[in-house]
């Protein structure tokens, strides 16, 4: 599970890893794709980066970028 655990704070410095693309589809506009997980630096918690990194990488191959 890729839930937290409750460490009794209410906030808690984080290691963000992850893929970012920009698109530019037309005079002054642009598309961002980003998708991001967390790096467990501490040894405690979930590493959910590696996890799901070829799944952010398949969203971002298959997403059709269509302009109305």
């Amino acid at each position: 599970m890729l839930r937290p655990q409750n460490k009794g704070k209410s906030y808690e410095t984080l290691r963000l890893r992850g893929y970012i693309a920009i698109f530019d589809v037309g005079k002054n506009v642009k598309v961002v794709l980003y998708g991001n997980g967390v790096t467990a630096s501490d040894g405690v918690g979930a590493e959910t980066f590696e996890l799901i990194k070829n799944d952010i990488l398949h969203a971002f191959n298959n997403c059709k970028i269509v302009r109305v």
